[in-house]
């Protein structure tokens, strides 16, 4: 069975979360908040609180953050963690990268990486990152670690999602495809018309499994570390967000 599902933010207005799952929606990916791109001053989404309060009682949730990486990874990673870490997610934290900022593709992938570095470091969990091919491969420094990380990919229209490369040259996959925006966002109890559409790669047994573990958490994982992170990641952590850690060991 397909498992379908929903991504949200304060666009869709006041949800109506019972009609939502009547609807067919069996997940909703919520977004947490952003960074404002003129400020600095990171938000959360005027909808995420009631949104975080009500969803879960009807499907399972997750929670991404719009990330804007001309802005301090590690401070926009800190305030989503803050807004997430007492809430009962099932599905992995989100970073959705459709933004550049002006940086170069090295300066961009470097952002990507601190941000979901101190996500795994505070929440012992997979970050997973949300991006199209077009924006990826245009955008971010080709990479040896993003793979290592769970995907959701943005490719509307079209009956096979392409990968990023960045995953599709380590032989990866996706675990969630963005398929497209439909117009019926008032069948799900929205208040605007158009509405994210998602599928989950799996069935409903894989999706359980994968979500609903049982077994003890696992002990805390490590970012992958190569080349590029420790000559290009590193230097930009130190010079521009003042990061007093320890320098990354090759893995």
């Amino acid at each position: 069975m397909q498992v379908n599902g929903v991504d949200v933010s304060k666009w869709q207005g006041e949800i109506d979360w019972s009609k939502c799952k009547a609807a067919g929606a069996q997940f909703a990916i919520i977004r947490a908040g952003s960074i404002n791109n003129g400020t600095g001053a990171c938000y959360e989404d005027v909808q995420f609180q009631r949104n975080a309060n009500l969803a879960p009682a009807h499907m399972t949730v997750g929670f991404y953050w719009y990330f804007r990486p001309n802005w301090n990874a590690v401070k926009q990673a800190e305030f989503f963690i803050n807004l997430i870490k007492d809430i009962d997610w099932r599905i992995y934290p989100v970073v959705d990268v459709e933004e550049h900022g002006g940086l170069n593709k090295t300066s961009v992938a470097s952002a990507v990486w601190s941000f979901c570095n101190r996500i795994t470091q505070r929440l012992n969990t997979q970050t997973m990152i949300y991006t199209s091919p077009g924006f990826w491969n245009s955008r971010v420094a080709r990479n040896t670690w993003a793979h290592e990380h769970p995907l959701w990919v943005a490719h509307w229209n079209t009956d096979t999602p392409i990968l990023p490369l960045d995953w599709q040259n380590y032989g990866g996959t996706y675990t969630f495809w963005q398929t497209h925006v439909g117009q019926d966002g008032p069948e799900y109890g929205m208040e605007s018309k158009g509405l994210d559409h998602n599928v989950y790669n799996g069935n409903w047994e894989d999706f359980v499994k994968e979500f609903y573990k049982e077994e003890p958490p696992p002990e805390p994982e490590t970012m992958p570390v190569d080349d590029f992170v420790i000559e290009k990641v590193y230097p930009m952590m130190v010079e521009q967000w003042g990061y007093d850690g320890p320098k990354p060991v090759k893995n």
